[in-house]
């Protein structure tokens, strides 16, 4: 059986012709037989769909700044006075947090509509990013020790649009989740 689109397939199947090309769904049936979950194209869906895709690449620049903060906060020596096994956690957790935003920034860059495709999933894993950034949000505020970053207006300017862009995704994030579930 072929898995691409034939010539008596609705319009929408046709406006969405790569997604049904990339996720190789099987001819045969209808459109909305095969996908139950429409994907939105009015002004807001455009609107979001456009904040998630800029919230993605914000997301692939965090994770290439990312690799600057193990020597700007100096985690070599201070992780060098652990025990190996704890320093070995540490690590393996740093490794996770920087993946796990990686993905999160090809999620959203590549898999933007996917996003908000109005299905249980879809609201789930914005709902879980959302989450993530409020929580990281919340540490910032109540755990961690502000007073200990490096000195210099570079820093301050850094944590204010760190700060920022924690709000601006978990706003955007919560709101996909919302859009997908209410």
């Amino acid at each position: 059986m072929s898995r691409g689109l034939s010539v008596n397939h609705c319009a929408s199947c046709l406006l969405h012709f790569r997604l049904h090309s990339c996720l190789l769904i099987p001819q045969g049936k209808a459109h909305h037989e095969r996908y139950p979950y429409p994907i939105r194209i009015d002004s807001e869906g455009a609107l979001i769909r456009t904040l998630i895709i800029l919230a993605g690449i914000g997301h692939l620049c965090l994770v290439a700044g990312s690799v600057a903060i193990p020597g700007t906060l100096g985690w070599r020596e201070d992780t060098a006075k652990l025990k190996l096994l704890t320093r070995q956690v540490f690590w393996t957790w740093a490794g996770y947090v920087w993946l796990t935003h990686l993905c999160f920034g090809l999620v959203s860059v590549f898999g933007s509509r996917l996003l908000l495709d109005g299905s249980p999933l879809a609201g789930l894993v914005c709902g879980f990013i959302a989450t993530w950034w409020a929580a990281r949000i919340v540490i910032q505020f109540t755990y961690f020790d502000r007073s200990a970053r490096p000195p210099g207006a570079i820093y301050f300017l850094a944590e204010g649009a760190l700060i920022g862009f924690f709000g601006g995704c978990a706003g955007i994030y919560g709101w996909a989740a919302y859009t997908n579930l209410g």
